[in-house]
């Protein structure tokens, strides 16, 4: 049997010897397909793949359940038309199985149309029922806002010109066979923020020196949240890294989004949060045998209100 291209409805053929019913099965698929819903139970958190059939048979994705944190929420690849429904009482963030280059953001109690063109995602409309429009947040800290710590600090900050009256970087070297670091944060999120697992991006250059192939960098963020009287003198939480291949020097290189970064410590409204970004030169990927010169890191946060009450 041939079926149609998306919903998978089986065709009416030649020898068909009941063309009625086979002709009213498929017009009732493709109207189950555009109006019924299912519940999802994502209580397990991490990442929660939808089935096929719960995808093609059914418009309206429910998502159910007590995860304990921002989740990831798989569907199928293919072309398609959706609505992601939040009732988990966290942000679920949706992509699909081979995870395309846009992912989105759906918060509890959210309602998100979706087009799906195979492999990415494209948001057509969201409703947000809990007043004002809130949702991914994004702070950005340029390499030289950053600050150098006692022990494996980064080289020293330098700014490189191209041509001359034309944009110059101000970055700071991160060297290929000694881990280096730096820190930066030490403030608090906004009250709005929820208080969950965030993602990060970084910006780096390098002067494209480098012996011919090798060209991989691997940055790691790890992230630790102090409360009002709390000794700030603990562990990050774990590291979580961002890789990426790039030849050509003087250009920018941007990562593309990591996956979740835990805070360590006790999250919560006002506390200090201190951020760290390392060059991992031990891990196989991390290639490139000059200074990779970061220029920022992009934090990606989530938040839960319209204000900072």
């Amino acid at each position: 049997m041939v079926d149609t291209p998306n919903d998978i409805a089986t065709h009416v053929v030649a020898e068909s010897t009941t063309k009625v019913d086979a002709i009213n099965a498929a017009f009732d698929a493709f109207d189950i397909s555009i109006n019924d819903d299912v519940a999802i139970v994502t209580t397990a958190g991490g990442t929660v793949t939808v089935t096929a059939t719960d995808f093609l048979d059914n418009g309206l994705l429910e998502l159910t359940g007590t995860p304990a944190g921002v989740y990831n929420l798989d569907v199928p690849d293919g072309k398609r038309r959706f609505v992601v429904l939040n009732n988990s009482g966290q942000t679920a963030t949706v992509d699909t199985v081979t995870g395309g280059a846009a992912t989105i953001s759906v918060q509890d109690g959210e309602a998100v149309f979706i087009h799906s063109t195979g492999t990415d995602l494209e948001e057509i409309s969201r409703n947000t029922p809990t007043g004002g429009i809130f949702g991914r947040q994004i702070e950005v800290w340029p390499a030289t806002s950053m600050y150098f710590p006692v022990t494996q600090p980064a080289g020293t900050a330098a700014v490189r010109e191209g041509t001359a009256n034309q944009p110059n970087v101000a970055y700071i070297p991160f060297d290929p066979t000694t881990e280096e670091r730096m820190q930066f944060g030490g403030v608090p999120f906004p009250n709005r923020y929820n208080q969950s697992t965030i993602r990060f991006q970084v910006g780096y250059t390098h002067a494209g020196t480098q012996t011919g192939g090798l060209d991989g960098v691997v940055w790691n963020l790890a992230a630790v949240s102090i409360p009002d009287d709390g000794s700030w003198d603990v562990a990050f939480g774990t590291r979580v890294q961002v890789d990426l291949d790039r030849a050509n020097g003087d250009d920018v290189h941007v990562t593309a989004e990591s996956g979740v970064v835990t805070i360590g410590g006790t999250l919560g409204d006002a506390n200090t949060v201190f951020f760290e970004i390392s060059r991992d030169v031990v891990d196989a990927l991390d290639d490139l045998d000059i200074d990779a010169q970061l220029l920022w890191v992009r934090i990606i946060w989530d938040e839960d209100s319209a204000v900072d009450d």
